[in-house]
C-alpha cells in the first residue's frame, strides 16, 4: 500500500499545470541572502552598510558586485552575482574579508543560500544523486517527496570531498513544468536542506499540540532551500586583511519547461560557464585516453605508443598513472608511501618520462602525468626536511596548502617535473578519504573550520596558477575516482576517471559505466568513464563508458606482439566511429529509458544538435533484458521532415520524421546494440 500511495503522489505531483503562474517559487536576485552569525548576531542586511561596487551588462545577462560592511566596520561580505537570463540562472560567489587591522569578530554557521518562499504545493519532488563511495550505486538518482505527512526537511551533503556523500547538484520539481535546479560550488564539506510544509488544515485532538506538531505549525505554508557549510563547522575569526571565498551557488528557474529541456539548458550553461577553456577561450573537449600504469617500463610503453602511431590510433592522450616517481627501483611497491617525492624513477625510465612524452607528441598525442599533490608519504624527502608543511595522523599526511612556503614548494616541484619531462597535461589524485580529521588538528577555538576553508581557497588558487602558467592546460580531476565533482572544479578540470568502481571487482563494469553516464551527464556534461581494458573490450563496453571521451586502460599482461593487427588495427577503426558520436555530446542529451540501475531495462540515449539538425541514438541490450524488440521515441524530431539515417556499419536510408520519432529497434541477443546517426534533409 505504501508503494501504491507513493506512486499516486508522484503522478499527482507531475501533472502539468496550464499556466506557470500557478506557482510562486521563482528565485530572484532579491532572494540572494547568505545567512551567518557575526559576534553571535544573525546577519541582517538592514544593519550592514550596502554598496554596489559595479554592474556590467553581458551577452547573457549582467554581472554585479555588491558589498555589505559590518556594523563595527571590520568585515565585508562581498557578493559577485551573475544574472544569466539566457540560461534562467542566478549564480553568486560569497566572500568574506577582514578590512580592519585586528582579528575580526566571530563568524559562524555560514550558509550561502537561505531561501524561504511561500509553499504552493502540498508535495514537491526532490531529485538528488548519490555521491561516490566506490560502489555500484555511485551517482544513482534518489527521489524524495518533500512535504508528505509530517516528514522533516531532507538534509544531505558530503564531508571533506564535495561528491563523496552526495552530488552537489539537485532539483526541486514543483510540478511537471516548474521547479528549480541548484548547484553548490565548493570542493569540500557542504550541507543542503529542502523543506516544504502545506496542509489543508491543522487540527489537533482537544486543541493540544505536542512539540513536533508545534514545529510543524510554525513551518506551515513555507518552502525553503538552505545550503552551505555544515552546521557547527564554521566558527572563526579572520586575520587582519584576510579574504576567503565561501561556497558558490547557482539557482536555475524552471518555468513552464519540461525537466528534460531544463536539464539540457543546464548542460549548455555548464559548457558556457563551468567547463575548462584553453588560452583561446575554447572548451577543452573530453578526451579519449589510453592509460598506462606508471611503473610499466619505458621500453614497453614506447613500443605500445609506436604501435598506436603505426595504426593511426585516433586518441588524444597517453597518460602515466601512479608509480612513476620516487627512488630508483625496478618494481616499486611503495608508490603509496613515496607520494610527494616528485622525482622520476630512473630504474623504470632511464631516459626520464620525457622519452614517453616525446614519443607521444611524435605520434600526434598529448601526454599526461599523475600527481597526488595534497598528500605526502612518510618516505618522501620533503616530509623529512619540512615536516611543518604537513599535518597528519601517523599514516596519512596532507600538505598545508594555504601556508605560503608549502604552496611555493609544491608549485615549484611540480612545475619542474612538468617542464623537464615535457608534460602536456596534469592528472590530479586525492586519496585522503577523511581530510576533515586532519584539518581539525590545525584548529583553535578561534579558527574552527578555517583550515578546511583556507585549503579549498588555496586549491583553487593553485589550479588557476598552474593552468595559467601552462597555456590553460587540461587538468584531470580524479580525486580517488570522482570525489570532487562540483561546478568550481568543473570550471578548472575534467574528471577522466569518475569512479573507482572500475578499479575493483564488480559483476558488470559496463552496467556500472551506464549508471554513471546517465546520471552524471545530466548535471556534469564533461566526464569520462574508465573502460577495462584495452585488450578485452568490445564496442558494447566502449559504448557503455563513452561520454564524448573515455579512458581505456592498458593491461601489460594481455599485450602480445603476435596480434597487433587484431588488437590495434581493429581498435583504430572502431575508435574512428566513436569520434563521430563524440562530436554530438556538446548538444542536448536525452536518456531514452528510466531506472538505469535496473539491469532488466535497456540502456540508451539520444544526442541532438538542433543547430546542425543532426544527432544520434545509442541503445544497448543488457544481459538480463528480456525484450528483443523495443520502441523508442527520440525527442525533437520534426514529424513532417525527412531524415537521412545511417547505422553503425554505414548502411544509409531515408526515414520520415514520423517513423523516426516512434522507432522500433531489434536487439536479438545480450550485448547487442544499435547506433543510428540522423540528419534532417
Amino acid at each position: 500500500m505504501v508503494g501504491i500511495s507513493l506512486k499516486r503522489i508522484v503522478l499527482t505531483l507531475l501533472i502539468a499545470f496550464s499556466s506557470a503562474g500557478l506557482f510562486a517559487q521563482v528565485f530572484t536576485s532579491a532572494d540572494i541572502t547568505p545567512s551567518f552569525k557575526y559576534e553571535g548576531k544573525n546577519f541582517d542586511k538592514a544593519m550592514w552598510k550596502f554598496t554596489e561596487i559595479s554592474k556590467t551588462k553581458t551577452d547573457d545577462g549582467e554581472v554585479s558586485v555588491i558589498e555589505y560592511l559590518s556594523p563595527d566596520s571590520a568585515v565585508k561580505l562581498i557578493l559577485t552575482v551573475k544574472n544569466l537570463k539566457k540560461y534562467n540562472v542566478i549564480e553568486w560567489l560569497p566572500e568574506l574579508e577582514n578590512v580592519s587591522g585586528a582579528p575580526s569578530g566571530k563568524i559562524s554557521d555560514f550558509k550561502s543560500i537561505n531561501w524561504h518562499a511561500k509553499a504552493t504545493q502540498q508535495n514537491v519532488l526532490l531529485r538528488r544523486h548519490n555521491g561516490t563511495t566506490c560502489r555500484f550505486t555511485d551517482f544513482v538518482q534518489v527521489n524524495e517527496i518533500i512535504g508528505r505527512l509530517m516528514n522533516p526537511p531532507s538534509v544531505f551533503g558530503s564531508d571533506g570531498c564535495s561528491s563523496r556523500g552526495a552530488l552537489p547538484f539537485f532539483a526541486v520539481d514543483f510540478d511537471a513544468m516548474n521547479g528549480v535546479l541548484v548547484g553548490i560550488g565548493w570542493s569540500s564539506s557542504w550541507r543542503a536542506s529542502v523543506s516544504n510544509y502545506l496542509v489543508k488544515s491543522l487540527k489537533y485532538p482537544g486543541g493540544a499540540r505536542n512539540d513536533c506538531q508545534q514545529r510543524y505549525a510554525e513551518r506551515q505554508g513555507k518552502f525553503s532551500i538552505v545550503a552551505g557549510l555544515p552546521d557547527g563547522m564554521a566558527d572563526f575569526r579572520l586575520s587582519p586583511g584576510e579574504r576567503i571565498r565561501m561556497p558558490a551557488i547557482f539557482v536555475a528557474n524552471r518555468i513552464n519547461t519540461s525537466i528534460e529541456d531544463a536539464q539540457n539548458l543546464h548542460r549548455r550553461f555548464m559548457f558556457a560557464y563551468h567547463s575548462p577553456k584553453n588560452s583561446k577561450g575554447e572548451i577543452i573537449k573530453t578526451p579519449i585516453s589510453v592509460s598506462f600504469w606508471g611503473a610499466y617500463k619505458q621500453d614497453f610503453v614506447l613500443k605500445q605508443i609506436g604501435k598506436m602511431k603505426k595504426y593511426k590510433f585516433p586518441i588524444d592522450i597517453i597518460w602515466q598513472d601512479a608509480g612513476w616517481n620516487g627512488y630508483d627501483a625496478l618494481n616499486p611497491a611503495d608508490w603509496w608511501d613515496i607520494v610527494g617525492y616528485w622525482r622520476v624513477n630512473r630504474e623504470i625510465f632511464p631516459d626520464g618520462i620525457r622519452a614517453i612524452s616525446n614519443a607521444a607528441h611524435d605520434a600526434g598525442y598529448k601526454n599526461m602525468l599523475w600527481f597526488e599533490m595534497e598528500r605526502t608519504g612518510v618516505n618522501s624527502p620533503i616530509f623529512k626536511e619540512h615536516p611543518e608543511y604537513f599535518t597528519g595522523d601517523g599514516k596519512i599526511y596532507m600538505i598545508n596548502l594555504d601556508e605560503p612556503d608549502a604552496f611555493k614548494y609544491l608549485f615549484d616541484a611540480m612545475t619542474k617535473v612538468l617542464d623537464e619531462e615535457n608534460i602536456s597535461y596534469l592528472r590530479l589524485d586525492f586519496n585522503i578519504l577523511k581530510p576533515l580529521q586532519l584539518w581539525r588538528k590545525r584548529e583553535t577555538p578561534d579558527t574552527r573550520g578555517l583550515a578546511e576553508i583556507r585549503h579549498i581557497n588555496a586549491l583553487y588558487k593553485f589550479l588557476d596558477k598552474i593552468r595559467a602558467a601552462r597555456d590553460n592546460m587540461l587538468v584531470d580531476n580524479c580525486a580517488s575516482g570522482g570525489r570532487r565533482l562540483d561546478f568550481e572544479m568543473a570550471s578548472r578540470s575534467i574528471p577522466l576517471w569518475r569512479s573507482d568502481v572500475q578499479c575493483i571487482g564488480v559483476d558488470d563494469y559496463d552496467i556500472a559505466n551506464q549508471i554513471q553516464s546517465m546520471n552524471l551527464l545530466q548535471w556534469l556534461p564533461q566526464n569520462a568513464g574508465g573502460v577495462n581494458d584495452f585488450h578485452n573490450t568490445d564496442d558494447y563496453s566502449w559504448l557503455s563508458g563513452f561520454t564524448g571521451g573515455m579512458t581505456i586502460t592498458f593491461n601489460k599482461h594481455l599485450a602480445s606482439d603476435e596480434n597487433d593487427d587484431e588488437v590495434f588495427g581493429k581498435a583504430s577503426k572502431r575508435l574512428s566511429k566513436f569520434r563521430r558520436i563524440g562530436e554530438l555530446f556538446y548538444g542536448d542529451y536525452y536518456p531514452l529509458f528510466k531506472n538505469v540501475e535496473n539491469p532488466t531495462v535497456p540502456f540508451g540515449y539520444q544526442l541532438n544538435n538542433p543547430e546542425d539538425k543532426r544527432g544520434c541514438v545509442v541503445v544497448l541490450n543488457r544481459k538480463l533484458c528480456p525484450e528483443k524488440t523495443i520502441t523508442i521515441s527520440p525527442r525533437k524530431i520534426k514529424l513532417g521532415a525527412q531524415y537521412e539515417v545511417e547505422d553503425w556499419y554505414g548502411k544509409i536510408k531515408t526515414m520520415s520524421g514520423k517513423e523516426l520519432a516512434n522507432l522500433q529497434i531489434s536487439l536479438p541477443e545480450p550485448r547487442s546494440f544499435v547506433v543510428l546517426f540522423y540528419r534532417e534533409i
